[in-house]
């Protein structure tokens, strides 16, 4: 993360320990990482991309695959537990330990598991990554999340495409989108 204490001047992608940052492979000098060219970032820090995308694919696969076994009719979930509303809290529980065991995997600490383009960008904003960092974070975050729902396709055949699952793509409730980003605008200001 940032500058602090005796952590001179070196600041990383991800937000834990000073003693993992210290132990962490390859420390950024981001100081001295928004003077190089955009070759010399990505040679240095190419494995921390391909972390993000990994981890994105991983989530991706759990998605799809958590979605297909709790909402495809063909599925016993579907006559186990009747409720929709119980479904979707054992997805989001699902999901939940799904980043966490992603968060706390080696790769997660190693890239600061961000996969979400959101965070990156947020970091970027927040001066504490330098713009090919993120930029390659964000590429390979999208690339991931291909790679993954790909996998799935695969793996899942034509249950990810039944209307119920549809590729595990989160939409908006009845309300639409317009609703959906109220929520989410008084839930970031209250």
């Amino acid at each position: 993360m940032g500058r602090s204490g005796n952590d001179s001047s070196i600041s990383y992608c991800g937000s834990h320990s000073v003693e993992e940052r210290r132990t962490a492979l390859r420390p950024i000098d981001y100081g001295i990482a928004t003077r190089r060219s955009l070759l010399v970032v990505l040679k240095q820090n190419w494995i921390l991309y391909v972390f993000e995308g990994i981890e994105l694919a991983i989530f991706m696969i759990s998605a799809c695959a958590f979605t297909v076994l709790l909402f495809d009719p063909s599925h016993a979930a579907m006559r186990i537990v009747p409720s929709a509303g119980v479904r979707r809290l054992l997805m989001g529980i699902a999901m939940g330990l799904t980043a966490i065991f992603i968060i706390h995997s080696p790769m997660g600490k190693r890239s600061g598991a961000h996969f979400n383009p959101a965070i990156s960008l947020t970091y970027f904003l927040l001066g504490k990554m330098v713009k090919w960092d993120a930029a390659f974070y964000i590429l390979f975050q999208f690339l991931g999340g291909i790679l993954g729902v790909g996998i799935a396709a695969l793996f899942l055949w034509n249950s990810i495409s039944t209307p119920q699952v549809d590729y595990a793509v989160t939409v908006p409730g009845p309300a639409g989108t317009a609703a959906a980003f109220l929520a989410e605008f008084l839930w970031l200001h209250f």
